[in-house]
């Protein structure tokens, strides 16, 4: 990238009004910028992201701002505005103060270079807000014109946003029965008295990557956890669900919360207040080729300056692991969009299996294909399993299956595959089995490759035993399938209960304490599978 001097500056912001014929935007051409949050007599940084539809090798714009903020200059007295990486080939990136609160930003190549991406964040701005400002403001792109190598401009409409100051929130959340990843991200919650009060009794564990609590039958809940990071995430085990609601705090100012990844995983927190695609959540963040993005059922790799993957939204309150080519250090963004991306959910397939994602406190993931193709010449869809247990099913990305598989790592489980075509209703077994080790398998670039051993309906028999449903709803365990009796057991192996039959409204649960039990299955074809489960 070439740097204008400051001699040619005032010809090169003429050139680009002499730009040949000016079209309208086209409706994929759009400049993207969420509302602001800053805090009086500091600054922070600002971004602007594109969506673009052709190929332009050069674009100009105007940043308006409000009283009370301004884009302070950098070391060579110009505003402080820099092209994100990943846009530059052969071109010149420049921007000027127009006046007191119009900056204008301009990129263009003396040898008619396309840009070299299309989409996702263009251009850091920092931005400094007065002591005395007070919020509830507007900004603005205006004049915004992208141009073709055949002279054809683009002019894009202007695009506005609010500008308010540290906001007061309440972190709300649905938490399941069993396993949450979660974060927090406001003032208050960092004592974690305060994180755990609207869960109460349900409560049986909080874990971070280093430290934990427990319940006590005797002592309630004791450990080494003492307090809450905003940068890291926990992980929450409950006895029932609970729909979660913090006492309202300020928020946590993102740039007072950088967060350092070291080369490996991490476990981190989303400090956002709103829900952000992956791309903008992570806009402030240089992620290295083949960086992973993990939540608790779906996830994202970074491959050609973009997240591809069944994970599309993060969320407040929401916990995440993150493996990163190297160590590096950023901030969230301090911004959010004025309307909240909805995350895709997970598509409903006609595969004969189900899995409970919040079962266990860990996860595997793998980007697979197999070498058997449905009609269409996509890979199969493809199930994880522990013995007759369904640990996860695959989505299917691209010509890739997205595969998040559930556990518990310090178990040493070992999981196998089995492959599905939906079109004939068909089962294959795939060869091969692994260690559950909370890994990260595959990339977009090379996918583990599975390969089919045999048809399931002979191969799998007695391996993969018959399909059972089972879940905890207030005060009764439901379960499904080819099941002719129940045994009910406490934690210590001592017979509770029997029943020839599996009750409609489940088994009724209410007599007994909270805890964790088991349950005997014995199938109507003589097998005997055993479960537990948290009450």
């Amino acid at each position: 990238m070439k740097i204008v001097p400051k001699t040619n500056r005032r010809l090169f912001l003429g050139t680009l009004a002499l730009f040949g014929v000016l079209g309208g935007a086209r409706a994929a051409d759009e400049v993207v910028l969420h509302n602001q949050i800053v805090r009086p007599g500091t600054t922070t940084q600002m971004v602007v992201g594109v969506n673009l539809e052709q190929d332009y090798v050069s674009f100009q714009m105007d940043l308006v701002l409000p009283e009370g903020l301004s884009v302070p200059a950098n070391s060579e007295g110009l505003p402080d505005v820099q092209l994100m990486d990943g846009w530059a080939r052969d071109h010149v990136f420049d921007c000027s103060y127009l006046s007191a609160n119009v900056v204008r930003v301009a990129c263009f190549t003396f040898t008619n270079a396309a840009l070299a991406s299309s989409s996702g964040p263009l251009l850091h701005v920092k931005l400094a807000a007065a002591s005395d400002f007070a919020g509830d403001a507007t900004l603005s792109l205006e004049n915004v014109r992208f141009a073709t190598s055949k002279a054809k401009e683009t002019k894009c409409e202007t695009v506005a946003a609010k500008v308010i100051t540290v906001p007061q929130k309440s972190l709300q959340l649905q938490l399941a029965n069993n396993w949450n990843w979660v974060s927090q991200n406001t003032e208050n919650t960092r004592d974690l008295s305060v994180f755990i009060s609207p869960v109460g009794e349900l409560l049986q564990r909080l874990l971070s990557d280093t430290q934990e609590l427990v319940r006590d039958s005797k002592y309630g809940i004791v450990g080494n956890l003492t307090g809450l990071e905003p940068q890291k995430g926990y992980r929450m085990q409950l006895s029932a669900e609970q729909d979660y609601a913090s006492p309202e705090g300020a928020w946590c100012f993102s740039d007072d919360y950088p967060l350092t990844l070291h080369k490996g995983w991490n476990w981190i927190g989303y400090l956002p207040f709103s829900a952000m695609t992956v791309t903008d959540a992570m806009a402030n963040l240089k992620a290295s080729e083949n960086d992973r993005i993990v939540g608790q059922e779906k996830f994202a790799d970074y491959k050609d300056g973009q997240w591809t993957g069944t994970l599309t939204v993060m969320k407040p309150g929401t916990a995440y692991q993150y493996k990163s080519g190297a160590d590096v250090t950023f901030c969230y963004p301090t911004s959010y969009p004025a309307v909240e991306p909805v995350a895709e959910s997970r598509l409903k397939t006609a595969a004969p299996w189900s899995c409970d994602a919040h079962l266990y406190a860990d996860v595997m993931t793998m980007i697979v294909q197999t070498d058997i193709v449905d009609s269409e010449g996509m890979p199969l869809l493809v199930a994880a399993f522990c013995g007759d247990e369904c640990r996860g099913i695959s989505q299917a990305v691209q010509n890739m299956q997205f595969l998040t598989v559930h556990g518990t790592v310090a178990a040493g489980e070992t999981i196998h595959f089995v492959a599905y075509d939906a079109e004939t209703g068909s089962q294959y077994l795939m060869d091969g089995q692994m260690v559950f080790d909370g890994g990260a398998y595959g990339q977009i670039s090379e996918p583990l490759m599975l390969h089919v051993a045999t048809d399931v309906a002979t191969a799998i028999k007695g391996l993969v035993k018959p399909v059972v449903s089972m879940s905890v709803s207030g005060n009764r365990l439901y379960l499904s399938g080819q099941i002719a009796a129940v045994s009910l057991f406490s934690a210590n192996g001592m017979i509770l209960r029997r029943l020839d039959a599996v009750p409609q409204n489940g088994v009724d649960l209410s007599s007994y304490p909270s805890g964790v039990y088991a349950v005997a299955l014995t199938m109507t074809d003589g097998s005997t599978i055993v479960r537990k489960f948290l009450r």
